[in-house]
């Protein structure tokens, strides 16, 4: 599956598990071959959040925001806040599609 990002397209992929240092990872972002993988084995919610966490080093990466980027901690607050509002909020995007009201001029 493709996911465009700004100007790019990136190949979503899914994985049984992601090794990677010697630790196992949710997910990884890829710049260099433009690639998201998910790890599968994890519930829903983890691997929702971690789709948002990866997401955001793309953006971030796309923008030249590196010391956003390279901040595991300030990605994983953004991604768990992002996820957070995305749930409590159903009508979220359906909200944003609706019209303001315009005040007539007297």
């Amino acid at each position: 599956m493709k996911i465009k990002i700004g100007v790019r397209n990136y190949d979503f992929k899914w994985q049984d598990e992601i090794i990677e240092f010697g630790g196992e990872l949710y997910g990884k972002h890829n710049s260099r071959d433009l690639t998201i993988t998910l790890a599968s084995k994890f519930p829903q919610v983890q691997r929702n959040e971690t789709f948002l966490h990866e997401l955001i080093h793309a953006i971030c990466f796309m923008n030249d925001l590196r010391e956003i980027e390279e901040n595991e901690h300030w990605i994983q607050l953004l991604a768990t806040g992002l996820l957070m509002v995305i749930k409590d909020n159903p009508n979220l995007f359906t909200m944003a599609e609706l019209q303001p009201e315009v005040e007539e001029a007297e």
